[in-house]
């Protein structure tokens, strides 16, 4: 039996091209100037991943150094001087920054300047055979054209892309010279036609699907599948493309897929009980929306890259390229995976497992808030607000959407033209603040609105500086006076900003800085811990004396109330007191900490979870300390969150 792998010599072979003197060998000594590399709008791919390319002699050129990172290995022998160029297909494949894919093309400077070239006297071979090469800033630049040893090259004239296709022109060459073919029947309308033994697949072969799916009535699955087989199973290099065509009531669809790469797995590498490494290239085509997606996943499946992009020939390589696919009429939701994101604030939350939002408006739940996870898991796109677990999101286009499973499909849209939300209120753009009644309705509460906080027990903010509080009709029980709070009271003048933590500690800034605070001050919160017994301990009553607000501190900006008490200054710095219990705010203090003491610095956005405390800092980076809510492992000191992981595939990863 034969794979793959053992038909690159053979096809390497038939695509050799003949050695010829290198141009610089004869007429110009090493290290002299022989011209420069000028900046170009034609994009280069391998396998359709972007490498870096440069206009040489008015020829597209590659470093050789760099197709280290795609599918290739580059050895340098520096007693003989010479760089050598073969074929590894396991190397590990790297990807090309975003910022280096997302270059429009109307912003490359024609023929701009950016190495001067020189001779070498460094012989280059490709597949054994010397080619032409000169040196640049020490990395050696090699014509793309003369891969053509590795696969077809091939010019895209309509897009100004110039493609280097490796796996696809070994996988046919494979196909095409296989022996002893035979054809089986797979059942279902399933066809196998290449080598087998005992009469299942093994070795090259094709299968040609044509079963009728089950997804949809009258889904008709019309797919080719070409690469190598162990008894039966898909291994090594492949091919697999075609379509699927499918009826829903009167509508027709069609979705054209082709992938290929050297694993066969399209669920982002990973399987139920081991990942799948290796590298895979899928370009997709569902009612006019087109995308590619490339990955490359190693063992342990926490290395290698995962990037899909939107195909936009107005960019450098073809494609637009960001974290998060998204597109004007679809609903693609994207699977993550990687490095974390540039944080952006954490979602507005009464008290609960937190969401965190990065700067292109991903949403995601906290490492170990919401799942047992030490990683942030992504949720949604396209937000500007919202908090998974108590089940609300706040779209970019100004649409609240209730959340009621993992599916973002079956989010439910329930208002619109919204500024700000939280667990059951929003203020639309005209002001208004309006609660969710309990059979399902929103229903007005007041006017001139601009911030709320609260679910229970309500704070909010209006325009006149007026701060104001009243007890949602979803909540039965009496405000913290024994009075009936079902209409607004008015609290506090002159505010900028206020907070209400778990229905028992409220806090605003004024005009000055100053913070204020009323409500219980059981953990501290109010500059002293009030002491009770459980069992005689009445909640209204010994919250009565706490009406009028607290002068807490000054030179404030911003503040969340809870049983610890978090409130950032203009400088960034950011300040605690209150609970300390898991020693958030000081490491082995006191359980109560009674005034505010600084615990960091250079704070973007700050909440509170459990008993711990989670901030982003100026740099986008996301960190927490104390207790944590799910495993209820107490940090001493900040932990960073340096990954993210789709909501399907996090569990194989989460400690």
């Amino acid at each position: 039996m034969r794979d793959l792998y053992s038909f690159f010599g053979g096809a390497c072979a038939a695509l050799a091209v003949s050695a010829f003197v290198p141009a610089f060998a004869v007429s110009v000594h090493a290290n002299e100037m022989v011209g420069e590399v000028y900046a170009t709008d034609i994009g280069a791919l391998i396998d359709d991943q972007p490498i870096r390319s440069y206009n040489f002699q008015d020829y597209t050129y590659v470093i050789a150094e760099d197709l280290r990172g795609y599918g290739f290995a580059v050895d340098w022998d520096a007693d003989a001087r010479t760089l050598t160029v073969t074929q590894n297909t396991d190397t590990v494949r790297t990807s090309l920054a975003p910022s280096e894919i997302n270059i429009k093309k109307s912003d490359i400077q024609l023929g701009r300047t950016l190495y001067n070239v020189y001779s070498t006297d460094i012989r280059t071979y490709l597949h054994g055979t010397e080619i032409a090469a000169c040196n640049i800033d020490g990395q050696t630049l090699i014509k793309l054209s003369d891969l053509r040893p590795f696969g077809e090259v091939v010019f895209d004239e309509e897009h100004r892309l110039a493609k280097l296709n490796v796996i696809r022109s070994s996988v046919e060459y494979a196909y095409n010279e296989q022996s002893y073919a035979q054809t089986l029947s797979l059942g279902d309308g399933i066809t196998y036609t290449g080598e087998a033994e005992n009469g299942v697949p093994h070795g090259i072969g094709r299968i040609h699907d044509t079963s009728v799916m089950t997804e949809f009535p009258g889904t008709v699955n019309d797919m080719v599948y070409t690469g190598s087989f162990v008894n039966g199973e898909k291994t090594g290099y492949f091919i697999d493309e075609g379509y699927y065509t499918y009826t829903i009531g009167s509508d027709l669809g069609t979705y054209y897929r082709s992938t290929y790469g050297n694993k066969y797995d399209m669920t982002g590498g990973m399987r139920s009980d081991r990942c799948i490494p290796g590298f895979v290239h899928q370009y997709s085509d569902y009612h006019g929306m087109k995308y590619y997606i490339d990955e490359y996943m190693t063992e342990n499946g926490a290395l290698g890259f995962f990037r899909q992009a939107n195909v936009d020939y107005e960019y450098l390589y073809g494609m637009k390229v960001t974290r998060y696919t998204t597109y004007t009429n679809g609903d693609l939701n994207v699977a993550v995976r990687g490095d974390a994101p540039v944080f952006e604030k954490f979602g507005a939350s009464a008290y609960s497992p937190l969401s965190v939002i990065d700067a292109d408006g991903a949403l995601y739940s906290v490492p170990e808030t919401y799942d047992n996870c030490s990683n942030a898991v992504y949720r949604r796109r396209n937000l500007i607000d919202g908090n998974y677990y108590e089940g609300w999101l706040l779209a970019k286009d100004g649409k609240l959407y209730l959340v009621n499973d993992n599916n973002e499909s079956n989010d439910t849209f329930t208002a619109e033209n919204v500024i700000s939300a939280n667990e059951g209120h929003y203020i639309d753009q005209n002001g208004g603040l309006y609660e969710m009644t309990v059979d399902g309705r929103w229903e007005l509460i007041d006017s001139g609105v601009k911030q709320v906080s609260g679910s229970e027990y309500v704070i909010y903010l209006k325009n006149d500086g007026s701060v104001w509080t009243y007890r949602s009709e979803n909540f039965s029980g009496e405000w913290s006076d024994e009075a009936d709070h079902s209409e607004p009271v008015l609290m506090g003048e002159n505010a900028v900003y206020v907070s209400s933590g778990e229905g028992s500690v409220y806090a605003y800034i004024d005009g000055s800085g100053i913070l204020w605070g009323f409500g219980s001050s059981y953990d501290g919160q109010l500059g002293y811990a009030e002491t009770f017994d459980y069992d005689s301990y009445e909640y209204t009553k010994a919250l009565s004396n706490h009406t009028d607000p607290v002068k807490l501190g000054e030179g404030f900006v911003s503040v969340k109330a809870g049983s610890t008490m978090l409130a950032k200054k203009e400088d960034g710095s950011l300040w605690g007191w209150g609970s300390n219990e898991s020693g958030q705010i000081v490491k082995d203090g006191e359980k109560y900490i009674l005034k505010p003491v600084k615990i960091a610095d250079n704070v973007k956005d700050y909440a509170f979870s459990y008993g711990a405390v989670y901030i982003i800092k100026n740099d986008g980076s996301l960190w927490y300390w104390g207790k944590t809510y799910i495993n209820k492992e107490e940090y001493k000191e900040p932990v960073r969150c340096e990954k993210v992981y789709d909501e399907i595939d996090w569990g194989l990863e989460q400690y």
